[in-house]
C-alpha cells in the first residue's frame, strides 16, 4: 500500500504546506519578509531583488516565495515567529509502539480461557456455559462486540499510520522545500537564463537573510543546497510539477500590490 500511495501522499503533504505558507504570507504582508533582512544587508537585498525583477520575476510572486523559504528554515536571524507544522515521523512512532502493545494485551485476553475474558464470554454466549444460573450476559455481549470492533479499528489505524509515516518527507527535505519552491519560480520567470545564472541570482538574494557569525553555516548552506535542488526534483516529481503549475498561475496573475519604496526600506526596513 505504501509503495502505491507514497508519492501522492508526499506531494499532497508538501502542496498543503505550500498553500498554507502562501496564505500566511497574504495575511502578514511583505513586511514579514522585510523584518528578516538584517539592516546591514538591506542594500544588497534591494539590489538582488531588482536583478531578479529585471530578469522577469514579479514582486507579487517573489515575495511569498521568499516567505516560503524563510518558513522552511527555522534558523534565520530575525525570523523566529513561524515554524513548519509538519508532523515528524519520530513524533508519530511512539503512538505506533503504544498501540501495538495494546493489541498484544488484547490478544492475550482473547487466548485466556477464564469465564470473565472474551473467550469465556464467547463460550457462554454459544450455550456451553451454566445456563441453569440466572445470568445477564448483555454486558458481556456488548463488551465482546466492542472488543472485536476496537481490535479491528486499531489494526486499520496502525496500517494507515505506518503508511503515513513511510510517506512523510524527511526533516532535511522539508528544510529544502522552501529553497526548491523559490528556485522553481526563478526557473519559470527567467527561462532564458542558464541554470548557473539563476542559481547565482537567487543565492545572492537568499544569503541576504543571514549576517551574524552564528549564521555563517546557514549562509554556506544556501549555496551548497543548490546541489540538492535537482535531488529534490527527482525525489518529489509530482509535487515539483504541481508547484510549477501553481507558481505559473500566480506569475500570470496581474499585480495588485503597491510599488516598493526601496528608499523607505533602506532607511526604516519597511516594505
Amino acid at each position: 500500500m505504501a509503495s502505491i500511495h507514497q508519492p501522492t501522499i508526499q506531494s499532497d503533504f508538501l502542496q498543503a504546506r505550500l498553500h498554507q505558507d502562501w496564505e500566511e504570507f497574504e495575511r502578514e504582508g511583505r513586511s514579514i519578509v522585510a523584518k528578516a533582512v538584517p539592516k546591514a544587508n538591506r542594500a544588497s537585498f534591494r539590489d538582488g531583488f531588482q536583478k531578479l525583477e529585471e530578469k522577469g520575476c514579479k514582486a507579487d510572486v517573489l515575495f511569498p516565495c521568499l516567505y516560503v523559504f524563510l518558513n522552511s528554515r527555522k534558523k534565520v536571524e530575525r525570523f523566529r515567529t513561524r515554524q513548519l507544522k509538519f508532523p515528524w515521523k519520530e513524533e508519530l512512532n511512539p503512538i505506533t509502539v503504544r498501540l501495538e502493545r495494546v493489541l498484544k494485551e488484547m490478544e492475550k485476553l482473547d487466548k485466556n480461557t477464564g469465564t470473565t475474558t472474551v473467550s469465556g464470554v464467547a463460550t457462554l454466549m454459544e450455550g456451553d456455559g451454566c445456563w441453569d444460573c440466572d445470568l445477564d450476559l448483555d454486558a458481556f455481549a456488548r463488551f465482546k462486540v466492542l472488543h472485536v470492533d476496537l481490535r479491528g479499528t486499531i489494526e486499520q489505524y496502525l496500517g494507515e499510520l505506518t503508511t503515513l509515516c513511510d510517506a512523510l518527507p524527511r526533516r532535511d527535505i522539508v528544510n529544502n522545500y522552501g529553497h526548491a519552491v523559490a528556485a522553481a519560480y526563478v526557473c519559470i520567470a527567467a527561462p532564458k537564463l542558464s541554470f548557473e545564472a539563476r542559481c547565482s541570482l537567487l543565492r545572492d538574494l537568499l544569503r541576504c537573510f543571514y549576517s551574524s557569525l552564528a549564521d555563517r553555516g546557514q549562509r554556506g548552506a544556501v549555496m551548497e543546497n543548490w546541489a540538492r535542488i535537482n535531488e529534490f526534483k527527482r525525489a518529489y516529481p509530482l509535487f515539483w510539477g504541481r508547484a510549477q503549475g501553481f507558481l505559473t498561475t500566480k506569475h500570470k496573475t496581474p499585480a495588485n500590490t503597491p510599488k516598493i519604496d526601496w528608499k523607505r526600506f533602506i532607511n526604516l526596513g519597511c516594505l
